[in-house]
């Protein structure tokens, strides 16, 4: 028995755990670290990435392990310096995107190299390449390759053939669990190069096949504004419900700015968006597509196609990613843009709305007559501890408004971090509102959420889908914000919109309502679809078949200051 033992332990002498625990742990480490350092928050919980340290850790175990027992020294030694050296740059890589940009690196940043021609990355690396840059990524990269190094897996006194078969064969069985896993993917420095790249090239292919048909269309006549300047800004929303605005009458005050700005705004009270979900909700609100028809999506014009025919310089503001399965119809639905910009580059991390900001500022002082400004916000999208800074962070711990459903802590902490996002979402616009007043004398900013959000309130439904779902998926908010000057000159109009605003809308008709205010005219507009039309007609909606009752209706304008 003792000697059963003794050979035990001398087998596992030749385990290399050292060098697996540092190769294993190394990115979930640097993630932790680096989010922490820079006072973010990580969008994987402590739990997934102690799973993903374990997994990377044991696998290259395992691989190490058997090598020793298959390969010569030689070749082990061979191919153990190529994973040092492969994860030497690969760490200096990792810590370099996060002090460059703040974030970690993730499947848009392999977008953004794709899509990089040689002269903007050479701008690009002759501002970044400096060493107050390097330092960090360096001094991080050579622990890593140090310790791999230092402890190397050293060959076994016998070598078992039997050994590393078995060895290997318990490695190659854990490689399935990594197609499923994406946090095992993305916090693993061989895996996710392969997958992220691949995915790349796959949305690519996916965008184009796409784009070959909307290429097809024809625009047809638009006739543009009597105003000869004029900006308009569309802010697209996520995952924000009307129910948690203070601007809704919301007991906590979540929308501080906003509610402040009523007297300034057109509210619509009853609004709710055609679907449960962004690309669908986008597909029916930028296109005459609607949920009942949509072929219109592949046979008319979108509206930023009417609005550059209209003599508009039009701009696509995202902080979503640039590629990827949920965006192929954002990059379609953008394509018309003269400037696109999308500053989210994360893997799992933060990006924070205010990045679109400066890029805001540039739009408005671009010296074209007619502007249109397009920010897709990321908005109230979970995991939304990650959609708001710390000066945000007001609700955690708060007593609950009530609720129909008793929520739970865990709900509660959900609950609580959704309205601290909803309160920077309001910061977000009323900036975005406040540039377009500093900077144009007719002027427009719209508001409306892709979709809505459930916080668990009256069923254990949490977050959102495009299908049957608790009422306040669909019920969002839409606001107008009009200059003085652009409110003088379009008085019949406004005053249409406000015969309408109380009345039940579904955002497959912002379309026409948006062409309204931008006083363009289209031959697939559909003027009885319009908030501004005098005969507006009051749609069947899909939202008023779903369980739950209705959000009260409340006049913004009468909210009493809270």
């Amino acid at each position: 028995m003792r000697s059963r033992f003794q050979s035990i332990a001398h087998g596992l002498r030749g385990l290399p755990i050292i060098s697996s625990v540092m190769f294993g742990g190394m990115l979930p480490a640097f993630a932790v670290a680096l989010t922490l350092a820079d006072g973010t928050a990580i969008a994987t919980s402590s739990d997934r990435l102690l799973a993903s340290f374990a997994f990377n850790a044991f696998l290259f175990g395992l691989l190490a392990y058997s090598g020793t027992h298959l390969l010569k020294r030689s070749s082990f030694l061979l191919i153990y310096t190529i994973v040092v050296i492969y994860s030497f740059l690969y760490a200096t890589f990792y810590v370099y995107h996060f002090n460059i940009f703040g974030q970690i690196f993730g499947e848009s940043s392999i977008n953004a190299v794709l899509d990089s021609n040689p002269q903007e990355a050479g701008e690009f690396l002759s501002w970044a390449l400096r060493l107050e840059h390097l330092l960090l990524p360096l001094m991080a990269a050579l622990i890593v390759a140090a310790v791999l190094v230092v402890r190397a897996p050293t060959a076994p006194a016998v070598r078992s053939r039997r050994v590393g078969l078995a060895t290997l064969a318990a490695a190659l069985l854990m490689l399935p669990l990594a197609a499923v896993k994406t946090n095992v993917i993305l916090y693993n420095p061989i895996f996710f190069p392969a997958h992220a790249t691949y995915k790349a090239f796959a949305n690519r292919a996916a965008v184009a096949e796409i784009q070959s048909k909307i290429d097809t269309i024809q625009i047809g006549s638009v006739d543009g504004p009597e105003e000869k300047a004029v900006t308009h800004i569309l802010i697209i929303g996520e995952s924000t419900t009307r129910r948690h605005m203070s601007l809704y009458d919301y007991v906590r005050d979540t929308t501080p700015r906003l509610r402040r700005l009523a007297p300034e705004l057109e509210v619509a009270t009853d609004v709710c968006s055609s679907r449960g979900a962004t690309v669908p909700a986008l597909q029916e609100m930028l296109t005459f597509a609607t949920r009942e028809d949509p072929a219109p999506l592949f046979e008319k014009p979108s509206l930023l196609q009417i609005i550059k025919a209209a003599g508009f310089r039009s701009w696509w503001l995202s902080n979503h990613a640039f590629y990827g399965d949920f965006d192929n119809w954002s990059m379609v639905l953008s394509r018309p843009a003269d400037l696109r910009h999308f500053v989210n580059r994360v893997g799992e991390g933060t990006s924070f709305d205010e990045q679109l900001l400066p890029y805001l500022k540039d739009a408005l002082s671009d010296p074209s007559p007619r502007k249109f400004i397009v920010l897709h916000l990321l908005g109230a999208h979970s995991d939304y501890t990650l959609r708001y800074p710390a000066g945000f962070d007001k609700f955690t711990g708060a007593a609950l408004p009530p609720t129909p459903r008793t929520l739970t802590s865990r709900d509660a902490r959900f609950f609580n971090a959704y309205d601290n996002a909803i309160l920077y979402n309001d910061h977000i616009v009323g900036e975005i509102i406040a540039a377009a007043q500093a900077a144009d004398k007719h002027a427009t900013v719209t508001f409306v959420s892709d979709h809505g959000e459930a916080l668990g309130e009256i069923s254990d439904f949490f977050t959102h889908i495009d299908g049957r779902a608790p009422r306040q998926v669909y019920e969002i908010p839409l606001a107008f914000w009009m200059s003085p000057a652009f409110r003088a000159s379009a008085t019949p109009r406004i005053s249409r919109l406000r015969g309408n605003l109380g009345k039940p809308f579904q955002t497959d008709a912002m379309i026409h309502t948006l062409l309204d205010l931008y006083d363009i005219r289209h031959d697939a507009h559909a003027p009885h679809r319009s908030l501004f039309a005098a005969d507006y007609s009051v749609p069947s909606r899909f939202c008023d078949k779903m369980p739950g009752l209705p959000a009260p209706v409340t006049n913004p304008r009468m909210v009493v200051a809270q």
